[in-house]
């Protein structure tokens, strides 16, 4: 089969990949899933990404770029639903999705799943399209487990998540970092882990002159700027790099934006902005609230140092969008940042993930952020290599090798039902 005449099923079944970024289900995975598949599109290959419907605006079929179709299927009722409840309503998801696809005369070459509430979709469209299923899980759950501060991800998505491991034909990783946790927790076969880097939009976020950009956000004052993006969780560690902020003033002028999270609030926003009062940093702590990547560029360049304070990370896409701007990122020890934050011009990486470790990572870039009107341009050419066009190449080639197979495994354990999933025990999967 030649490469350019693939059709993709792409499958994103919890998160919607064309909804408003930061939000709780809304966030790198979406930015992945519609840049990736955007790519795809443009060099010849047909990608329908099926996603769950449940609200406004949410019906029928979207196209989203050349070659690229967003289809809404509906699973349950009209409400949100939260990733823990919406496992027994994916029968009703794979319903829809086939209706669709055998009204509409589709074949497929491919599944491509994200996360592991996709996965179990996408192991139903293996056993039952006869093709390759390839996965993204995003996160891993038992690494999650692992380092979050907050309650343990369900023993249901760790069984799930070895079993897709266990059956699909290839996980895709981000890092390496995340290959050995798949063999850790879940006994993955290395031969069926391809890691493929994410990337970054380098159109979309190039260095704006500081100036500007702080004109342009409506801040010019002379204070520095540290800025944080992405969800308003307490994985992503928002508390500690408030008690670094803590630790910071009166060493320096500061004001930190937080860029992310609900509307309106949800607990977690609303327990940091306790926080921020608490500290006694409230003139200093700004909560913007999420806004659309085509503003983001502004804030990463008026920016004086970028801070990832999480807890864990798959890969960390939003350090990419920072340094792509010229900015210098102080990140925990997660995802890609050992790799890339080497202790030059990038940034620092703080490896005791504490609170005093952030404070005095970010106290040293910005003591040597001082002078250089060439330091954006020298910070961005670290990710010249994290195109979304070299990662979808790497995923073409993956998906060509897996087609050209031409044998399926079979799911082990697994009754292919023309409704739902079900195990040889009786339980959905």
């Amino acid at each position: 089969m030649e490469a350019a005449n693939l059709n993709i099923a792409m499958l994103c079944v919890h998160s919607y990949p064309m909804g408003r970024l930061g939000t709780t289900d809304t966030g790198g995975m979406s930015v992945y899933i519609c840049e990736t598949a955007r790519e795809l599109g443009k060099r010849g290959h047909r990608v329908d990404i099926y996603t769950r419907s449940y609200g406004p605006g949410q019906e029928g079929v979207i196209t989203m770029d050349e070659n690229v179709r967003l289809i809404h299927i509906k699973a349950g009722d009209d409400r949100y639903l939260t990733r823990g409840s919406l496992y027994p309503h994916l029968e009703k998801f794979i319903d829809g999705m086939e209706t669709f696809r055998e009204k509409a005369g589709l074949r497929y070459d491919l599944a491509h799943s994200h996360y592991w509430l996709s996965g179990c979709v996408g192991r139903w469209a293996r056993d039952n399209w006869s093709v390759p299923h390839v996965i993204n899980f995003h996160t891993v759950g038992a690494a999650e487990n692992m380092f979050s501060p907050e309650p343990a991800e369900p023993e249901l998505r760790l069984i799930r998540e070895k079993e897709l491991v266990e059956n699909c034909d290839c996980v895709i990783s981000p890092t390496e970092r995340e290959k050995k946790e798949i063999i850790k927790f879940y006994d993955g076969d290395p031969s069926r882990i391809a890691v493929i880097d994410c990337g970054v939009n380098l159109d979309l976020f190039r260095p704006v002159d500081r100036k500007d950009a702080r004109r342009k956000i409506g801040f010019q004052t002379e204070e520095k700027i540290l800025l944080y993006v992405g969800r308003i969780d307490p994985m992503k560690g928002v508390d500690r790099l408030l008690a670094a902020a803590a630790l910071l003033k009166g060493r320096i002028q500061f004001k930190l934006l937080i860029i992310g999270g609900d509307d309106p609030p949800g607990c977690e926003q609303k327990r940091l902005q306790d926080m921020v009062q608490r500290l006694g940093i409230g003139e200093s702590v700004v909560f913007v609230g999420s806004l659309p990547q085509e503003e983001l560029p502004f804030y990463y360049s008026a920016a004086d140092v970028f801070a990832l304070p999480s807890h864990y990370e798959s890969f960390g896409m939003v350090g990419l969008e920072s340094l792509a701007c010229g900015t210098p990122v102080v990140a925990t020890d997660v995802g890609v940042y050992p790799e890339i934050l080497n202790g030059g011009l990038t940034g620092r990486l703080a490896t005791g993930n504490s609170p005093d470790s952030i404070a005095e990572k970010i106290s040293e870039v910005l003591s040597w952020r001082k002078n250089g009107e060439n330091l954006p341009r020298e910070i961005r050419k670290a990710v010249d290599r994290f195109t979304w066009s070299n990662t979808a190449d790497a995923l073409i080639a993956e998906y060509t090798r897996l087609i050209e197979r031409k044998g399926v495994r079979s799911g082990r354990g697994f009754l292919a039902t023309a409704s739902g999933l079900q195990d040889s025990a009786g339980a959905a999967c």
